[in-house]
């Protein structure tokens, strides 16, 4: 079962979605970030939202595989999401929810700037992105 990531943004939402189906790996998700980037509607304050699709795999991914992530994976947050606390969306299915909090947890640092909320349904996520936007803004 081969990987797929599709990658793209509303710019409607500011949101930039990432899809992935297959076997995921730590490099794609990195890669499909980056695709991101070459997107001309891509801003720095752009939100993420990615989806495991219900025929995702995590067998081809290691802890020790993660802990190594970690550190590109907030460095590329650190260059190219420069709004005060960007959020990201993880919207998994349920067999794998645990799955992917753990792996959150092992790659997530102290210093971490992104806010992450795992859901269970895109609406979910997106309700969840919205309350974090508009209580950001109550606040401001």
């Amino acid at each position: 079962m081969a990987e797929i990531y599709t990658a793209r943004i509303d710019p409607e939402l500011n949101i930039a979605v990432i899809s992935a189906s297959g076997k995921v790996t730590p490099e794609g998700f990195y890669d499909a970030q980056d695709q991101l980037l070459e997107n001309e509607l891509w801003r720095s304050d752009t939100d993420l939202l990615i989806v495991l699709e219900d025929d995702v795999s995590l067998e081809a991914i290691s802890f020790n595989k993660l802990a190594k992530f970690a550190a590109p994976f907030q460095a590329w947050t650190l260059n190219h999401r420069r709004a005060p606390h960007p959020l990201t969306a993880v919207v998994c299915r349920k067999t794998i929810f645990d799955l992917a909090r753990h792996f959150w947890n092992t790659i997530k640092q102290d210093d971490w700037l992104v806010e992450v909320a795992l859901t269970r349904s895109e609406n979910e996520a997106m309700d969840w992105i919205h309350e974090r936007r508009a209580s950001r803004l109550a606040t401001a």
